[in-house]
């Protein structure tokens, strides 16, 4: 969205500055060629940034001014240049022309407060992901531990349920020699019996 907003206030900026060289009659054909051999660099191969610089004379100053995007950042840097004119304005220009530089200066200035609220908003597009991205990182740490407790918790009771089993193994080889034992007792027994009863007859 950002990138958008820049391209936008660029077509912005650039019909403001054809505009305001159409107001000033007195600077030359040349004159106006030089200024629209360097006018405009506008970058539009890279994706992810954006740069313009545009260039435009003044009337009050006769000087050159510079609005645009540095490679690094999202800011806006104003330069002036001195660059005479040759020739003087007509009589009568003077006042008109201070004020259209005052109205081009107001709407510079709001084109600076464009670019620095895509910049304010680009930062808090970052943040907010930057936010996002730890609470995620957060909520999956705290699942994470939830898990790990969850699977010592599983351990203990396996080991528990296994010692219990390993128990109860026990106790039912235990109860079979005890049967054992019964067993034979009682065989013997039964023998004895036996035995007492052959005597007998």
């Amino acid at each position: 969205a950002w990138r958008d907003e820049l391209i936008r206030i660029y077509e912005d900026v650039k019909d403001l500055h054809y505009k305001y060289m159409e107001s000033l009659p007195y600077i030359t054909d040349p004159q106006r060629q030089a200024c629209e051999k360097w006018e405009i660099q506008f970058d539009t191969d890279h994706v992810e940034i954006l740069n313009f610089t545009i260039r435009y004379s003044t009337s009050s100053r006769h000087s050159v001014s510079s609005i645009g995007t540095s490679a690094s950042d999202v800011t806006i840097s104003t330069t002036l240049s001195q660059k005479r004119s040759t020739r003087s304005a007509p009589t009568g220009l003077p006042r008109q022309n201070s004020q259209l530089d005052l109205h081009l200066q107001k709407q510079m200035l709001e084109l600076e407060v464009k670019l620095e609220q895509s910049k304010f908003q680009m930062e808090a597009n970052a943040t907010s992901v930057t936010e996002a991205l730890s609470k995620a990182l957060m909520g999956m740490g705290e699942q994470l531990g939830k898990f790990i407790d969850s699977s010592h918790v599983t351990s203990t009771e396996i080991a528990a349920n296994t010692q219990l089993v390993k128990d109860s193994r026990k106790m039912l080889h235990n109860m079979d020699q005890k049967i054992e034992t019964v067993k034979l007792d009682l065989n013997a027994q039964i023998e004895g019996l036996r035995t007492e009863i052959g005597v007998s007859k």
